[in-house]
């Protein structure tokens, strides 16, 4: 798919091609795109090895997590940011899983979170609750949010409202988080759509 990809942006560089066969191009390459993102997801799934857990300190790493992301998508400080409410929230986890999770979560947040003016605002809130002891980390944004028929279908495999969506970002994520020992759940907020990750008392260390 990379190869015939390439072979179309070739092809849409050269001189003398009518507007007709531009679009073609445009739609062979639109497309090979898609089929190659499905492909590499299904072999993420496929190839998906077993957790390897390490100590992670998710105040420092959330941090690392969002200044990287922020470069990669050229986003200003305020489209991402991390809110960390105690410390230290250090838990047990797959590092490797642990960035694949979020980036799909802030991914996610980046099609289909922003608000009515095109603003993004991507939250990542850390925190730890009581009763039982147990560590959270949301991701949030401030968009439309999901609508409550479908709130129940967004964890199935190749989901989606998007055209050009493969519908298997929050499935992998979930799946992860599973392995991991993580629960992976949407909450229901008054705007937007946020996800929240709970580790549960085997998993945390301080």
């Amino acid at each position: 798919m990379s190869a015939i990809s390439h072979a179309a942006q070739l092809l849409s560089e050269g001189t003398g091609l009518s507007d007709e066969e531009r679009h073609l191009l445009a739609i062979i390459q639109r497309n090979s795109l898609r089929i190659e993102e499905t492909v590499r997801s299904v072999l993420t799934l496929s190839r998906k090895r077993q957790s390897l857990p390490q100590r992670v300190d998710l105040g420092e790493w959330s941090l690392a997590f969002a200044a990287e992301f922020r470069e990669r998508h050229r986003l200003n400080d305020a489209d991402l940011t991390v809110s960390v409410a105690s410390a230290p929230l250090v838990i047990r986890a797959d590092p490797d899983h642990l960035h694949q999770i979020i980036a799909n979560l802030c991914d996610n947040a980046l099609v289909h979170g922003r608000g009515p003016n095109g603003e993004l605002n991507i939250r990542i809130q850390l925190g730890r609750l009581h009763l039982p002891e147990r560590i959270y980390l949301e991701v949030c944004d401030s968009g439309p949010g999901i609508s409550p028929e479908l709130v129940q279908s967004i964890f199935e495999p190749f989901f989606t409202t998007q055209r050009q969506g493969v519908g298997l970002g929050l499935y992998i994520a979930r799946e992860l988080a599973i392995a991991n020992g993580i629960q992976l759940s949407h909450l229901t907020q008054p705007q937007g759509a946020c996800f929240c990750l709970t580790f549960g008392q085997d998993l945390i260390l301080s």
